[in-house]
This record gives structure tokens, C-alpha cells and sequence, in this order.
């Protein structure tokens, strides 16, 4: 059972894989994804230029061979900070989409337009309050990244800090994605945070594979629409019996 629902999780991402094609879908996926591209391809570009002519006007010409030497270097901290960086901007640049994002998903897989949807409109018009909920939702993370950190310098406790670590950013993924079709039913950040412990397996399997996507280059600038799409079909499958509880309440 343990193993079935870890699978679990990771079978919701490959759906969520497939809803990013379907008709209807693929357009609230793409400008946000052109939009990413766009931003890390220019911030890339200025920071290759500045680090080009920094290492210009440290080194001379005659250490050509230090020059080829730091320039992997540059690299590897480029696709670091990449990796660090593109969830929190993506998630920032995407808020206003992936609610939109799983409202289609949601009605794809129901058959049942939503009561509260309005497209396009509805999404420019609750841009302002869904970037503040983003930024609320990325506060309660970087504090809880704050404490977190802390097990990097306990003694004993450092030594397993990695493996706590990857669980600690499966549990932050999840509650991240999650959070979108929850939130459209009414569900408060608090009950979120209620309902995926109850599912801990279920969640850990969905954000760990989640995690995994996020470290592939090019491939991860995919996994927020396909991890948003995920969450729904497991919001949709998992916690659909609820969803007339929550409008409720």
C-alpha cells in the first residue's frame, strides 16, 4: 500500500503530462511559457556579456588557458542558480495562468463548466489578488526553507540533512501545485496543509517526482504547467467526494 500510493503520486504528474496537450489547454500553458523562456534567455545573455568582459578586465590576455578554465565554472553556477532561481520566478510569472490553467483541466476531466469560471477576464481581473496569495503562499515557504536550513549545522543531525532536505522540497512542491485547485474550491491554505499530511505518501510520491522534473534542463521549464495539471487530477480523483464540503463551508 505504501508503494502504491508513492506510485500514486507519480501517476498524477504523467497525467497532468498528457492534460498539457489537450486542446483548450495548451494555450494557457504557452504564453506563460514563452514568457519564461524569454526572461531566463536575456538573463542568461547579460550575464554571459558582464562575465565576458569581467574576466577582460581581470585577467590578461596572455592567460587565455584561466579563461577557459573559469568559463565552465560560469557555467555550472549559471545552471545552478537556474535550478534555485526558475520555481520561484515561474511560480511568480505563472500564478495568473495556473489558476486559469486548472479550471480548464478540472472542467476537461468533469464535463462541468465551473460555477465561478470567467476565462480570461476573470484571470486579468484577480491578477492583483492572485499575486499577492503567490507572494503570502512564497513567504510561508522561504520561512519554512529558514528553519530548514538550520539542520545543515546541528551535529549528528547533518549528517541525514540531504535526505530530510529532498523531503522537505517534495512537501514544499506539492503544497505549491496543490494549492491551485484547492484554492479555487474555497479550501484555505490551512486545510490544504491539513489534507495533504493526511496523505503523506500520496503527496511525498507527487512531489518528489515533481522535484525530479525541476532538475532537468529545458524540461523543467515545463513542470509547473505539468506539475498545476497533476495536482488537479489528483484533486479531481482524490478529492472530489469533498468538493461539494468545501463550497459549503
Amino acid at each position: 500500500m505504501t508503494m502504491h500510493n508513492l506510485l500514486k503520486g507519480f501517476y498524477y504528474l504523467l497525467q497532468g503530462a498528457k492534460m498539457v496537450t489537450k486542446p483548450g489547454i495548451r494555450g494557457v500553458v504557452m504564453i506563460p511559457l514563452i514568457i519564461n523562456i524569454i526572461l531566463f534567455g536575456l538573463l542568461i545573455w547579460y550575464g554571459a556579456g558582464q562575465f565576458s568582459a569581467f574576466i577582460e578586465w581581470l585577467l590578461p590576455d596572455k592567460a587565455e588557458w584561466l579563461r577557459r578554465f573559469l568559463w565552465p565554472i560560469f557555467a555550472l553556477v549559471t545552471l545552478i542558480i537556474i535550478f534555485f532561481a526558475f520555481t520561484l520566478v515561474a511560480n511568480i510569472v505563472g500564478a495568473p495562468f495556473n489558476g486559469l490553467l486548472s479550471e480548464r483541466v478540472e472542467e476537461h476531466l468533469t464535463g462541468i463548466k465551473s460555477d465561478q469560471s470567467g476565462g480570461w477576464r476573470k484571470m486579468i481581473n484577480n491578477f492583483i489578488p492572485i499575486l499577492i496569495a503567490e507572494l503570502k503562499k512564497l513567504l510561508y515557504i522561504i520561512l519554512l526553507m529558514s528553519l530548514y536550513s538550520l539542520i545543515f549545522i546541528i551535529p549528528v543531525i547533518n549528517v541525514i540533512a540531504p535526505i530530510l532536505w529532498v523531503v522537505f522540497s517534495a512537501w514544499v512542491l506539492a503544497l505549491e501545485y496543490v494549492d491551485y485547485p484547492m484554492s479555487a474550491h474555497n479550501i484555505s491554505f490551512k486545510e490544504l496543509r491539513k489534507r495533504l499530511k493526511e496523505r503523506m505518501l500520496l503527496t511525498f510520491g507527487f512531489g518528489f517526482s515533481t522535484l525530479v522534473i525541476t532538475t532537468i534542463p529545458l524540461i523543467n521549464f515545463l513542470a509547473m504547467p505539468t506539475a498545476v495539471a497533476g495536482a488537479t487530477v489528483m484533486w479531481v480523483e482524490e478529492w472530489g467526494e469533498k468538493r461539494s464540503e468545501a463550497l459549503a463551508g
